[in-house]
């Protein structure tokens, strides 16, 4: 799997707006589904991202399925994205609010929809200067919010 691209987006994007020291859970993401939630913490985008996988939702929520709608809240750094399977299908929604970006992954499989996700989300942030632009000023806000607490 190609997360490790993504990852490296992202933690790029976040070295360009100001050096800081990182903490253990730079990475947190809250999935719910069939009532249940749970949230937990990592230190890279790679396991976050995996908790978007049926095997990891069915592990952390033993009611779901792979015909459950399952949600997910990432927050890196004071960024937020959204996941979800909205339906019994496949179709994985994926957006970042801060910078407009809202795609659907449509595979196979759930897993496959994951899968795909994060070459496209990667291509698209490397070639595109308006979202890595708007990205960095996420994450700056995000910084500059966490840093008045």
């Amino acid at each position: 799997m190609k997360i490790v691209g993504f990852a490296a987006a992202i933690g790029l994007a976040a070295l360009s707006v100001a050096p800081v020291a990182m903490a253990a859970d730079n990475f947190t993401v809250t999935v719910t589904s069939n009532g249940s939630s749970a949230t937990l913490g990592f230190a890279s985008a790679e396991p976050t991202l995996n908790q978007l996988k049926n095997s990891a939702l069915s592990t952390t929520l033993p009611a779901y399925t792979t015909t459950s709608i399952a949600n997910a809240v990432i927050n890196y750094r004071g960024v937020t994205a959204t996941a979800s399977y909205g339906s019994a299908g496949t179709a994985l929604n994926f957006t970042i609010p801060a910078v407009g970006l809202n795609q659907t992954f449509t595979g196979a499989t759930r897993n496959d929809s994951q899968q795909g996700c994060e070459p496209k989300l990667c291509a698209q942030a490397a070639t595109s200067s308006d979202i890595s632009g708007r990205l960095k000023l996420a994450f700056a806000g995000g910084l500059a919010a966490s840093l008045a607490q």
